[in-house]
């Protein structure tokens, strides 16, 4: 146990200021921009990882179903990070094709936005449009 507690401390010391500059980043944008996802406050367009936030509270919180309808690649992203710290805290060593799962995962996820943006963009959630900083798009605008 006290193995997993000095690995925990030794990452906190390492990336520990980065980690929570991003975690101010993403709270300032949340307060100013009621969004978290730059992709979202620039151009107004979801991204490919658009709802894997809020399937990963709806997984937290034990709504499974609801969790794989907002993004369904949440649980191939839950498998990954409970293997990375799996390897990484309990047996202490480093995950063998954690890399390239991930870019499997990603490569996945292009995939399956092109399907969600041909298929429910503009109107079915998390597939909406909002008012982007740079892009202000309306289909109705002849």
């Amino acid at each position: 146990m006290q193995n997993i507690v000095d690995r925990i401390k030794k990452d906190l010391q390492k990336n520990g200021i980065g980690c929570a500059a991003v975690v101010a980043c993403l709270i300032l944008f949340a307060l100013i921009f009621q969004d978290v996802c730059p992709v979202q406050i620039l151009y107004g367009l979801p991204c490919p990882g658009c709802g894997l936030t809020r399937a990963g509270v709806l997984l937290l919180t034990g709504h499974f179903a609801a969790a794989f309808q907002m993004h369904p690649f949440i649980y191939g992203w839950a498998v990954l990070l409970l293997y990375v710290l799996f390897c990484r805290y309990i047996k202490g060593g480093k995950p063998k094709g954690a890399l390239q799962f991930m870019i499997i995962l990603i490569a996945c996820m292009l995939l399956f936005y092109i399907y969600r943006m041909i298929r429910y963009f503009p109107d079915v959630e998390p597939m909406t449009r909002k008012d982007g900083l740079l892009l202000h798009w309306d289909p109705d605008r002849n």
